[in-house]
């Protein structure tokens, strides 16, 4: 599935940057910008998924350190142009490993329904392994239940597989997280609407 989803993104580039309108911003930035006020001036953050860059790694690496890792080559050569403070990985974030207590936050917004959801609990635990003590983890996924089907999007293949929100929540609350915040929240994607549910998490310190 890997293929699918990175030949995708790499293709759709340009238009997964037209879905956002300026009028209708979704609510990834409002997020993240919340989230960051709670790490300290410098810290460390790691974008899962992180695109070209913009808008989400580029305001990281404003005042923090910033580590971005994407499975599309074409995305990661524009996040390098965009922010080339970032340090970048093109890579498949289930195979990665950056130890324990890499970082103070770790961020993964529309990345999970990409990665089938056999391998959510396993990938999760590994952000609560990566994060230092009293770490947050902010991550997003389609509150539907998809056993993982291969769809149309931007017409193009792409690969999709989530749990419903309860089970979602299990699985964050199972691997030691404290949940402090869970609220299904839609977006504006050219003319659809989506709903995503936005799940903020810490490792107890």
């Amino acid at each position: 599935m890997n293929e699918i989803v990175a030949a995708g993104y790499d293709r759709v580039a340009d238009r997964y940057v037209e879905l956002e309108s300026p009028g209708t911003p979704w609510p990834r930035m409002r997020r993240l910008q919340g989230l960051l006020k709670r790490i300290p001036q410098g810290g460390e953050v790691l974008d899962v998924g992180c695109g070209n860059g913009v808008p989400a790694l580029g305001a990281i690496a404003e005042r923090h350190r910033a580590t971005g890792i994407d499975l599309s080559s074409a995305q990661i050569e524009a996040a390098a142009r965009s922010v080339p403070e970032a340090r970048l990985f093109h890579a498949d974030i289930s195979a990665c490993d950056f130890g324990h207590g890499s970082f103070d936050a770790i961020v993964a917004l529309y990345v999970l329904e990409h990665i089938p959801r056999e391998n959510h609990r396993q990938l999760i635990a590994r952000f609560f392994r990566w994060l230092r003590p009293g770490g947050y983890l902010l991550f997003t996924t389609e509150p539907s239940e998809d056993p993982g089907t291969v769809g149309e999007w931007l017409d193009e293949p792409m690969f999709f597989s989530q749990f419903d929100q309860a089970t979602t929540r299990r699985i964050v609350e199972g691997v030691g997280f404290e949940l402090l915040d869970q609220e299904v929240e839609a977006q504006l994607e050219g003319d659809q609407e989506i709903a995503y549910v936005w799940f903020l998490a810490r490792k107890g310190s």
